[in-house]
């Protein structure tokens, strides 16, 4: 009996890591979507400030 508690024991103790451990990943992906969202936004304020400069720098060049 003592050995089927401990077994017992031992697998409650699995399913609550496996639990902590699923949990972090869901964190882990809702922070790599989050960061993935940020990266895409500073990417198109670059590209529109790029953009932009190479616009002001041929005027400049038309005026000059």
């Amino acid at each position: 009996m003592k050995l089927r508690r401990q077994a017992g024991d031992a697998l409650d103790s699995a399913k609550e890591t496996l639990s902590d451990v699923q949990e972090a990943s869901r964190r882990v992906v809702a922070t790599t979507e989050w960061a993935t969202v940020a990266l895409i936004a500073v990417s198109a304020v670059s590209v529109v400030a790029l953009v932009l400069a190479t616009v002001a720098y041929k005027r400049a060049g038309q005026e000059g």
